[in-house]
């Protein structure tokens, strides 16, 4: 895959990461193409990222704002 970033300003368009785009356009058409390869969290999973960064301190009701994260 070839990834080209669009270095012209268009009005009202915000800047982005064109390899963050290029990756969300590919998971998309993924999840179109193969629907069944779409499998829930299970509990084992869920276990292991807990065990990770569970110790981690978290507010659920931060105001992130409204810009992306990344």
């Amino acid at each position: 895959m070839l990834v080209v970033a669009d270095t012209s300003k268009k009005p009202g368009r915000r800047d982005s990461d064109p390899v963050v785009e290029a990756f969300l356009s590919f998971l998309a058409e993924d999840m179109v193409r193969f629907p069944e390869k779409i499998k829930p969290l299970d509990e084992a999973l869920f276990t292991r990222i807990d065990t990770l960064v569970g110790h981690l301190p978290f507010n659920p009701h931060e105001d992130l704002g409204d810009e992306p994260l990344f």
